[in-house]
């Protein structure tokens, strides 16, 4: 899958898509008033909102690598269901 198409990927899913929105659109975390209305697994991925980057139109989860220290690793932010 070519990176536009995982971006929309990424977008149409219900379980991760509100947050990959919000994270493109903007750096600041939402306000819990806001979120009263999403999933419990947006909720949860928003709790971890200092962890999420954008690259290229992606998101990922950074996760420091223990053995590099300095180092981050980047994990891509698929549902769960577009893994196999």
């Amino acid at each position: 899958m070519a990176g536009e198409d995982l971006s929309k990927f990424q977008l149409a899913n219900k379980e991760i898509g509100a947050v990959v929105k919000m994270r493109l659109e903007t750096g600041k975390a939402p306000c819990s008033d806001s979120l009263q209305t999403e999933s419990e697994q947006t909720k949860k991925l928003v709790l971890k909102w200092d962890e999420l980057v954008v690259k290229d139109g992606l998101v990922y989860r950074q996760k420091a690598r223990l053995k590099d220290a300095g180092h981050a690793q980047l994990q891509l932010l698929l549902p769960r269901s577009g893994v196999k």
